[in-house]
């Protein structure tokens, strides 16, 4: 189970907001150890298309997940949001691998 996280960012404070994601956010979610990988990606634009960052979390299973999910659902992206309210969206999605 992967848990995939877009966040679609102002231009205007793109690199501030790398550099918290960077330097607080990842390493943040990092402690928590409850899942197998990371991975965390600039999305590749097309025209007319917010900055925007994908970040996802694996787990071995959905058990795993659900577990982060409840120790730590609320706060994934709190301090994200009280630092950029208003310049920044996110929606996430749950993926399956299947191969």
């Amino acid at each position: 189970m992967i848990l995939s996280i877009t966040y679609a960012i102002d231009p205007k404070i793109e690199q501030e907001w790398l550099d918290f994601a960077k330097n607080n956010h990842v390493p943040a979610l990092e402690q928590s150890h409850k899942f197998q990988h990371i991975r965390f990606t600039k999305v590749i634009p097309e025209e007319k298309m917010d900055t925007a960052f994908n970040l996802q979390l694996k787990f071995s299973d959905e058990k795993e997940l659900n577990t982060f999910m409840q120790h730590h659902g609320n706060e994934i992206h709190q301090h994200l949001l009280k630092a950029f309210d208003g310049q920044m969206a996110m929606f996430t999605t749950l993926l399956k691998e299947v191969i």
